[in-house]
């Protein structure tokens, strides 16, 4: 089940996104581990699997990951600027639902 946590990100070239510290706990992420993202529908996956087909990120300094081009791109030509972020405790996933589709959810 996906909860939101109040937190919104900015779609920007070069933008850092810092997963919170209370689930980096939680979830056990800790600097220099690697996660994925992966896009589910415009939905932006932030997961500890990773596959040959996603997008791999290092968790950095306080929870830092590099959001790569290709996925700023695809939300660009998408027109989406802003994401509400999303937590679903059960997969150990950060969820990236474009704000704009954040209304068609079912907590």
């Amino acid at each position: 089940m996906l909860r939101p946590i109040g937190k919104t990100f900015e779609v920007k070239p070069s933008k850092r996104f810092y997963i919170p510290r209370k689930w980096r706990d939680k979830f056990n992420w800790i600097q220099g581990h690697s996660v994925s993202l992966r896009f589910q529908e415009s939905n932006l996956i932030v997961q500890e699997e990773v596959s040959e087909t996603d997008m791999v990120c290092v968790i950095g300094r306080k929870g830092s990951i590099f959001i790569p081009a290709e996925a700023i791109d695809r939300l660009n030509r998408k027109e989406i600027r802003f994401l509400s972020v999303y937590v679903d405790e059960a997969k150990k996933n950060i969820v990236l639902v474009p704000k704009s589709y954040t209304s068609h959810l079912k907590n």
